[in-house]
C-alpha cells in the first residue's frame, strides 16, 4: 500500500506543481512588498499579512500532499455530501455569519482566522458536475426524445433535462453568494459555462448571454426605445433564418419577448435593485463617472501604479507608490499592481505567461483523462482559474469592473489560498492515479 501511494505521487504532473510553488512564493514576496513597514521589516512577522499569508502557504502545502494520499474514488463517493455540505455552511453564514468589507459571507473565528464557505464552494461545485456529467446517459442534447427534452409550456428547448439539472447545480450555491452581496464570486461561476461548453452545451446559449450584456447595457446608457427599436431589427432578421426549422417561430417569439422583457425591466433594477456601490462601479467600467473616491480611485492609481513601473520595474520593495499605500487593497485584490511597479512590463508579461502556461497545462491534462469524472472536474477547474485570472488582470488595468476577485495563488487570503489548493491538488490526484493506472 505505501509503494502504490509513493508511486501514484511519483505520477503527478511536476509543471502544475512547480507553477503552483512558483506562483504562491511569488504571492507572497509582493504580498510583502505591498505590506512592508520598517516597523514590520520582517518577511516573517506573524502579527502582518505577509506571516499569516506564510502560515497559510505552510497549511496548504501540507494539506496539498494529505489529499494525495487518499483514492481518487473518495471524491467521486463524496461528492453530494461535500456539495450538501457546502450549501449548507453558504446557508449558515448568511444566518450567523459576520459582515467584512461589505460582504457578510464569512467565519470569523478569530481576530485573525477568517473562513469563506464560498471559497469551497467553487470546489464542490466542480466536483458535483463531474459527478453527474460522468453519467454515461448524460448530454446536453436532448437528441430525438421528447420526453428528455427541457420544456416550458409544451415548447421544447434544445437542451436536455439533465443539462439542465447541471446548471440549477451552479446556480443554487450563485444564487447563496449573491444574497451575502459578494458579487465577485457570484460572476466567478459563469467560468462553469465556459466548461459547459466543452461538453456539448449549444453555443446558441453564450450568443443569448452575450447578447443579455449588451442589451443590459445599451438600457443603461440610450433611451429605451432606441434599444426596442434594434431588438426589432434584430429579431426580423433571426426569424428569416429560424423559421424553416422545427419550432423555429415559437422559439424566435419566445426570445423576442424575453430580450424585450429584459430590455424593459434593467432600468427598474439598476435604479432599485443594485446598490449605490454597485452603479458607482458599473457607471465607473462605462467611462461615465470618475468616483475618485471609490472603485474609481483604486482602479486609477493602480493604473498608474502599473505604469509607472516602465520596462524593467523600479525593483523589489522600491514601488513609491506601493510604499506609499496609494492603491487600496494592493495585497488582495490589486496585487497586480505591485507586480507592475516594481517588476515593470518584463515582470508582469512573466506573470501572465506562466499563469497561461498554467491554465493550458490544466486543459491539456484534462483532456488526457480516461475518466469523464475527472476530466469535466478538471476543466472546471481549469475555467475558474482563468476567469479570476482574466477578471483580476482586467479589474487592475481598468478593464474589468472592481467586484473583488483575487489574483489565484498570489493574492492574500487564506480561504482563497485553500480554496485554489484544494481545487488544484484533487485534480493532480486525480491524473497521478489514473497515470498510474495507465503504467
Amino acid at each position: 500500500m505505501i509503494g502504490r501511494k509513493q508511486q501514484i505521487i511519483g505520477n503527478i504532473d511536476w509543471w502544475l506543481f512547480l507553477a503552483y510553488l512558483f506562483l504562491i512564493f511569488f504571492g507572497w514576496i509582493n504580498i510583502y512588498s505591498a505590506s512592508y513597514s520598517e516597523e514590520h521589516a520582517s518577511i516573517f512577522d506573524m502579527s502582518v499579512e505577509q506571516g499569516k499569508q506564510f502560515i497559510w502557504i505552510c497549511i496548504c502545502l501540507g494539506m496539498g500532499v494529505f489529499l494525495l494520499l487518499f483514492d481518487a474514488k473518495l471524491y467521486h463517493v463524496m461528492s453530494f455530501i461535500i456539495y450538501g455540505a457546502v450549501l449548507l455552511s453558504l446557508i449558515l453564514v448568511l444566518l450567523f455569519g459576520q459582515t467584512v468589507a461589505g460582504n457578510k459571507s464569512w467565519f470569523v473565528i478569530t481576530s485573525s482566522i477568517k473562513l469563506q464557505p464560498s471559497e469551497f464552494a467553487k470546489f464542490a461545485t466542480a466536483l458535483i458536475l463531474g459527478r453527474i456529467m460522468s453519467d454515461p446517459k448524460f448530454s446536453f442534447s436532448p437528441g430525438l426524445s421528447r420526453a428528455n427534452r427541457f420544456q416550458i409550456g409544451g415548447l421544447s428547448f434544445n437542451i436536455s433535462k439533465n443539462g439542465m439539472w447541471a446548471i440549477l447545480f451552479v446556480i443554487i450555491p450563485a444564487a447563496l453568494i449573491l444574497l451575502e452581496d459578494d458579487t465577485g464570486t457570484t460572476l466567478v461561476f459563469l467560468s462553469f459555462f465556459l466548461a459547459f461548453f466543452r461538453f456539448g452545451l449549444n453555443w446558441l446559449f453564450l450568443i443569448i448571454g452575450l447578447l443579455s450584456v449588451i442589451i443590459f447595457f445599451s438600457a443603461i446608457l440610450i433611451p429605451i426605445y432606441y434599444v426596442l427599436i434594434s431588438l426589432a431589427i434584430l429579431g426580423v432578421i433571426a426569424f428569416l433564418f429560424t423559421k424553416h426549422l422545427i419550432g423555429g417561430w415559437k422559439i424566435w417569439l419566445l426570445m423576442m419577448v424575453f430580450f424585450t422583457g429584459f430590455a424593459l425591466s434593467v432600468k427598474p433594477i439598476y435604479d432599485n435593485v443594485l446598490k449605490e456601490h454597485h452603479r458607482t462601479r458599473i457607471m465607473v467600467l462605462l467611462g461615465k463617472e470618475k468616483d475618485m473616491k471609490g472603485s474609481g480611485w483604486n482602479v486609477n492609481n493602480s493604473k498608474m501604479a502599473i505604469g509607472s513601473g516602465g520596462i524593467a520595474g523600479k525593483g523589489f520593495l522600491n514601488g513609491s507608490l506601493t510604499k506609499l499605500k496609494y492603491v487600496p487593497k494592493q495585497h488582495t485584490d490589486f496585487i497586480f499592481s505591485t507586480v507592475g511597479e516594481e517588476w515593470g512590463f518584463i515582470g508582469s508579461t512573466g506573470l501572465v505567461l506562466v499563469y497561461l502556461a498554467f491554465i493550458m497545462r490544466m486543459i491539456w491534462v484534462a483532456e488526457r483523462q480516461r475518466s469523464m469524472f475527472s476530466k469535466v472536474y478538471g476543466y472546471c477547474v481549469a475555467c475558474i482559474f482563468f476567469f479570476h485570472f482574466f477578471m483580476n488582470i482586467g479589474t487592475a488595468i481598468g478593464l474589468a469592473p472592481a467586484v473583488g476577485i483575487p489574483l489565484p495563488l498570489v493574492s492574500y487570503g487564506g480561504s482563497s489560498l485553500m480554496g485554489f489548493t484544494l481545487m488544484l491538488f484533487v485534480f493532480l490526484k486525480f491524473d497521478s492515479q489514473d497515470m498510474h493506472i495507465l503504467r
